[in-house]
């Protein structure tokens, strides 16, 4: 699983399941991707979208910041 951190020129830096970074062109990534957008590799080696982790990260997020401000 990587995580889009951030968009730099013509790369896509992702983040890693192990912290680490690494960049990626811009057009080896589905088009509709943003940054925060949850990634995986599909049968052929193509970046694809995960929407399904991406919504349990966001989920996750959203409960983390009602536990710190309620």
């Amino acid at each position: 699983m990587w995580i889009i951190d951030r968009f730099e020129d013509r790369f896509a830096v992702l983040e890693c399941e192990d912290g680490t970074f690494e960049d990626v062109p811009r057009e080896a990534l589905p088009p509709s991707c943003r940054a925060g957008s949850v990634l995986r590799k599909n049968e052929t080696g193509a970046f694809e979208l995960d929407h399904d982790a991406e919504e349990k990260r966001r989920d996750a997020l959203y409960q983390l910041q009602n536990d710190l401000f309620s």
